[in-house]
């Protein structure tokens, strides 16, 4: 969805900002990709005026506050919630920032979280669910993980998914090895 901030000031960009993306966007029931919300914050010359000069700092300053980070190969999957960057579409003669922002599943109560493991299955008794890139990870023998990273993680991007799974797994076996040595 493209949003023009055309007239805005930075103070109403910020404001408009921190209202809508305070809180993580619900994807819809069968929702299982990322949203994409481009802003538009300048143009040629021809429509130069209509933007406040400082509108893409604006939206930046705004989103860091907010938690989210700068990444210029984000790209529109799950990984990258919590991201936006900056982009100068030539073709249209357009600046925009682009922002995936925090996302949530629609169920009742029991969100997901980036790395794909979900309150519902440590209610179940399961450490990770079995769906989940996490235990794919976990349960494949090196070669087979050698064979996802090169044909399942070919940007950084989804690289950088596939670090915050293998961080969030040792973390998990950190803990359960303290409960197992602390009794």
């Amino acid at each position: 969805t493209t949003y023009d901030l055309a007239g805005l000031s930075k103070d109403g960009i910020t404001t408009a900002l921190s209202a809508a993306l305070s809180n993580p966007l619900v994807l819809p029931p069968g929702g299982d990709g990322m949203i994409r919300l481009t802003f538009v914050v300048g143009a040629g010359k021809n429509t130069r005026q209509r933007y406040d000069a400082d509108a893409h700092k604006a939206v930046a300053q705004a989103l860091d506050k907010l938690g989210y980070s700068e990444d210029r190969g984000a790209s529109c999957v799950a990984e990258c919630g919590g991201s936006y960057k900056l982009q100068h579409d030539t073709g249209k003669n357009l600046k925009t920032v682009v922002v995936f922002p925090f996302i949530e599943a629609a169920s009742g109560g029991a969100g997901s979280d980036r790395n794909g493991a979900d309150d519902g299955a440590a209610a179940a008794g399961c450490l990770i669910p079995e769906n989940s890139p996490g235990y794919k990870i976990a349960a494949c023998s090196l070669p087979t993980f050698r064979a996802l990273l090169t044909n399942q993680c070919a940007t950084w991007s989804e690289k950088r998914g596939c670090l915050e799974s293998l961080t969030a797994l040792l973390q998990l076996i950190q803990e359960c090895d303290a409960k197992l040595m602390n009794g």
